[in-house]
This record gives structure tokens, C-alpha cells and sequence, in this order.
């Protein structure tokens, strides 16, 4: 059971953050385009949505949707208000403030390693 919790919190949790974010983009979600306009017009709020989402997932059992939300919200919430905390992560966080359509990932990078959408300065070029 350890290392299922592990593989979820190292593998897995990225890859499903990844994929919710990009799949947030991609149908145009009301919520999530509001963070986006709310730190562009420089007044970001702590997210409350994964939170609930964490205790939903608490309430049935399912611990490993609860360690994927609360690791997103803390990184998340540390990006936003403390970001001299997370150097890196937080440059490729706010890159994707710039640009939206890569670095979907938010609690590493990799996943956007892996599935293409790191940004670089070369996609500017090809796009």
C-alpha cells in the first residue's frame, strides 16, 4: 500500500494535475479562466476548489485524489503568494500565466517534459 501511495503522490498525481489543467484550457472553464484574469489583473485569491475536492475524496476514501489536491493547493498557493519559496516552480508556473497553452503542470515539471507542452523559447518561433 506504501508504494501505491508513493507512485500516486510522484507518477500519478502529476500526470492527472497535467491533464485536468490542460483539460480546464481546453473546454474553456469558467472558474479556471477567472484565476487567469484575476492574476492578470493582479488579484489572485487562494483557490478554495481543490479543497473541497480533497474532502469530497476524504469523505469516499480515495486518499490518493486527497494527497494530488493538497499537494496542488499548497505549490499552487505558495507560486501565487510566496514565490521567492519556489524559484523554478514558480517561473514555470507564471509562464503559463503568459502563455497558455504550455507548462500545464503545476507541482513539477516533468509532465510537461514528457508530454510536450514545456515551454521554450523555440515555441514561440514554430507557432
Amino acid at each position: 500500500m506504501y508504494i501505491y501511495n508513493i507512485i500516486s503522490f510522484l507518477v500519478l498525481g502529476p500526470i492527472a494535475e497535467w491533464a485536468t489543467h490542460l483539460l480546464l484550457h481546453k473546454t474553456n472553464n469558467f472558474i479556471h479562466n477567472n484565476h487567469h484574469d484575476n492574476y492578470n489583473n493582479n488579484e489572485v485569491t487562494v483557490e478554495i476548489f481543490p479543497l473541497v475536492i480533497s474532502y469530497v475524496a476524504y469523505i469516499y476514501g480515495y486518499n490518493f485524489v486527497v494527497y494530488g489536491y493538497i499537494r496542488y493547493w499548497i505549490v499552487h498557493t505558495i507560486i501565487h503568494f510566496y514565490p521567492e519559496y519556489l524559484p523554478k516552480l514558480t517561473k514555470h508556473h507564471l509562464t503559463h500565466h503568459k502563455y497558455k497553452n504550455y507548462n500545464f503542470a503545476v507541482s513539477s515539471i516533468w509532465p510537461d517534459y514528457v508530454f510536450g507542452t514545456l515551454y521554450t523559447k523555440d515555441n514561440l518561433k514554430n507557432n
